[in-house]
């Protein structure tokens, strides 16, 4: 009965419409929003499953997806073979997809001293990788959505104990050259985050322990809509160092890292604020390249806010305070000083289209401005 009444009450009516609606609406938009997720999953699936990348196009061929699965145990054999041995340059010159992964490792003297005691566990690494999965277009590149991939695990012992003291997981896809790694899991990852326009001659310096060793981070320019550059490496535990710097040392980036990796399995992204510094040495490079305009223009008088006459150029005074990297040259700002019949005086000056060579000698982009820009110095 007193249900009844409950629904004879108009109050009571009222309240059960509203909660009604919001549980309705609540419904809606969840839905609304899985059907969003979906949908924008199926369109970026069906965006690279028509892709022209060759990468891609190479790995849905015919003659990778036929790849008998009975060559891949002996793939699996040989990269165990050559990481035991530390041998990391020849696993990126063999096996590896993505060779630049195993930068660092390659490069480092003490993977070799890592690798020393450990032996690949034949027994204990029973190949039987798991059933062929499609790779998602959320854990790897776009390009390899999509893509059959085995996984298989490798254990790896010492003489003196039996029990696995290093594990790793191997992602394999097949190619028209033959079984590729595409992943290994279980080193720790160091992730290097840079704005898409970065010189070419860009390289990462690395102080491993007492070993130091460059790595190229730099990237030709083309036209893109990514707005950074991410590029992963494979590292050990170990202390690292890191530093920036560009045309063999003359340009170089302040911030710099370090950090201390004690076991696997640990992450870390560095992603350095890219404002460019200039050597002593490219200062004078610059003062040597722009003397002969400088004297120009202090003769004919065209360089604002300097009051005196007779003005010349004081030798090695010329500082860069600012370099910007374009795609092809740098942009300097600066400032260098003039002694005058009224004494000194400080010119700032912006200077564009500075090529520097690979033997570090600088010089000026063909058919494009060849002045000084002077600034006002008021």
């Amino acid at each position: 009965m007193k249900i009844r009444r409950l629904y004879k009450d108009p109050g009571f009516l009222v309240m059960l419409t509203f909660f009604v609606l919001v549980v309705g609406m609540f419904g809606f938009a969840t839905h609304y929003a899985n059907e969003q997720v979906a949908a924008s999953r199926r369109a970026a699936e069906e965006v690279f499953s028509t892709s022209t990348d060759p990468v891609r196009k190479e790995l849905l061929s015919q003659e990778a997806l036929d790849l008998p699965e009975s060559e891949l145990e002996q793939t699996f054999n040989n990269v165990n073979e050559l990481v035991s041995k530390g041998d990391f340059k020849t696993l990126q010159e063999q096996y590896l997809l993505e060779p630049e992964k195993a930068q660092l490792l390659a490069n480092d003297p003490n993977t070799v001293k890592y690798f020393e005691p450990l032996n690949f566990d034949k027994d204990l690494s029973k190949f039987d990788p798991a059933h062929p999965g499609e790779l998602q277009i959320y854990n790897y590149s776009g390009k390899y959505a999509g893509i059959p991939a085995f996984t298989q695990k490798a254990y790896f012992t010492t003489a003196n104990d039996p029990a696995p003291q290093l594990s790793l997981e191997y992602v394999f896809v097949g190619t028209p050259q033959g079984w590729k790694v595409l992943d290994i899991k279980g080193f720790n990852n160091l992730a290097l985050k840079l704005p898409y326009r970065v010189p070419t001659s860009l390289t990462m310096s690395v102080k491993s322990g007492e070993q130091s060793f460059d790595l190229p981070v730099g990237k030709d320019p083309e036209i893109s809509l990514l707005r950074t550059i991410r590029k992963t490496y494979w590292a050990l535990p170990n202390t690292y160092q890191l530093a920036l710097a560009a045309q063999n040392g003359l340009i170089y980036v302040p911030e710099t890292q370090k950090f201390n990796w004690s076991k696997l399995g640990q992450e870390f992204t560095w992603e350095p604020e890219m404002s460019y510094k200039a050597t002593e040495q490219l200062e004078n490079q610059l003062e040597e390249l722009l003397t002969d305009q400088i004297k120009k223009e202090l003769a004919e008088d065209k360089i604002p806010g300097v009051i005196s006459t007779k003005n010349t150029l004081i030798p090695d005074s010329l500082t860069i305070t600012e370099a910007n990297w374009r795609y092809d040259s740098w942009d300097f700002k600066g400032n260098f000083r003039v002694s005058g019949d009224l004494g000194e005086s400080k010119v700032s000056f912006r200077k564009l289209y500075v090529v520097i060579g690979d033997n570090g000698k600088l010089s000026e982009l063909p058919n494009n401005i060849k002045k000084v820009i002077p600034t006002d110095n008021r």
